[in-house]
């Protein structure tokens, strides 16, 4: 495609880290906004109660904010993780390291097929990421076409 190499190899580089990062940001938001909120996982702990014939009556009253803590503290956690370790692959991807390339290759594909399926359920609530959810795939589209057009120039910015 010629629009990719109008911009050349170290510009769609930076683009791709942006629109990628812009991406893990939308999704750690989408994720943050799901599970943040005990009220929805409430009936889910209650459903693993039943499991083995608990109840609510049968648990200290701070039980549930106990559990919510719990995964609050996961949540953080795994939201800080993903963060670091997506850092550390555009650092990498910059430098066209295989592993990276690859790694951001496949995010692209898979970000590009799998935004849809996440945004559009959620596309008319109004408190929803849904319609940037469905942005993204355009984004990470564009990040992959980049792949199949320049591929071939990896190597050259070094």
């Amino acid at each position: 495609m010629k629009h990719f190499q109008k911009i050349g190899l170290k510009t769609y580089k930076l683009l791709s880290i942006l629109f990628c990062a812009l991406g893990d940001i939308v999704v750690l938001c989408y994720l943050w906004q799901r599970f943040s909120d005990f009220e929805r996982i409430k009936p889910l702990v209650l459903l693993n109660l039943k499991l083995y014939d608990l109840s609510e009556k049968d648990l200290p009253q701070s039980f549930f904010k106990e559990i919510h803590q719990v995964m609050m503290n996961t949540l953080v956690v795994t939201c800080i993780l993903i963060v670091l370790f997506h850092i550390v692959i555009y650092i990498f991807f910059y430098r066209e390291k295989k592993s990276a390339w690859l790694y951001v290759k496949i995010l692209s594909l898979l970000g590009a097929m799998g935004s849809p399926l996440l945004g559009l359920p959620h596309i008319q609530q109004p408190t929803s990421l849904g319609f940037f959810i469905l942005l993204l795939s355009f984004l990470y589209l564009w990040v992959f076409l980049g792949f199949l057009s320049l591929g071939e120039k990896r190597g050259t910015t070094n």
